[in-house]
């Protein structure tokens, strides 16, 4: 391990039991997306990620974390993790779920311990809970030293993915705090685009702290809430392999 890179913290986000009607949510059966928690946090606790060294899951439909909590308990590694659970589903289903998640967010910025001990340039990354970003130490060792949010552009598509993002403290609350009302009803990954988009326009690089391209491209791996679609299978793992040659094909460029 680089003794430069520092150990990040990670906020998994969580919806065990989601509200009835949630729009674009076909994975919706409470057991199912338990047993998706349990298997992502059981990667991020172990060796195999050995850059996350502190997890803030939060929850929001205020349910049994119990069997995440005998995962961590069971765990006699160094990783520090904190549970918050609260109820924050109490908007209309058509808000879409980037709403809640941000909601979430927001409440775990203001409420977990973890997070408020950062300092302002602290970095930290939020990953949408039941996915495991596989290759996560890659990530957090090619990031940048300096940023406000780090997170994966696709200005060909017009859209970010938001599965996996990377914020300092202080980047997160002048960016992104107090800001989930703007997101109702739409999709998150087309918010994100069209609100930070229009910043690099003719430009190149990073823009008002915000860097557009990670470095490495995400392995993530998990079933996707929309269709049940698994990650890492048929097309979805051809494009992965094809943007990650092409990324490295770059990188040998420059």
């Amino acid at each position: 391990m680089n003794p430069e890179v520092q150990p990040s913290l990670l906020v998994m986000t969580a919806t065990i039991n989601p509200q009835p009607g949630a729009v674009g949510l076909d994975r919706t059966d409470p057991a199912l997306r338990m047993k998706d928690y349990c298997e992502a946090l059981d990667f991020y606790l172990s060796k195999k990620s050995r850059l996350i060294d502190r997890i803030v899951f939060v929850e929001n439909s205020h349910s049994d974390l119990s069997p995440l909590q005998r995962l961590a308990e069971n765990n006699r590694g160094s990783k520090q993790v904190e549970f918050v659970s609260f109820y924050g589903l109490d908007y209309p289903p058509e808000y879409i779920r980037g709403y809640g998640e941000f909601k979430l967010l927001d409440y775990a910025f203001h409420n977990s311990r973890l997070l408020t001990q950062l300092k302002s340039d602290d970095k930290w990354w939020k990953v949408t809970g039941r996915y495991r970003a596989v290759n996560i130490d890659s990530l957090v060792r090619t990031a940048p030293r300096h940023y406000d949010m780090y997170a994966d552009f696709r200005f060909g598509k017009h859209w970010v993915d938001v599965r996996l993002l990377s914020f300092s403290r202080s980047g997160y609350e002048r960016l992104i705090l107090g800001r989930y009302h703007e997101m109702a009803g739409l999709l998150l990954e087309k918010y994100f685009y069209d609100r930070f988009g229009p910043l690099f326009e003719g430009k190149r690089g990073s823009v008002d702290g915000i860097d557009p391209e990670f470095r490495v491209v995400p392995r993530i791996e998990g079933i996707g809430g929309w269709r049940d679609i698994k990650y890492m299978s048929g097309t979805l793992r051809m494009r992965h392999y094809v943007r990650s040659t092409l990324k490295f094909l770059r990188n040998l460029a420059t």
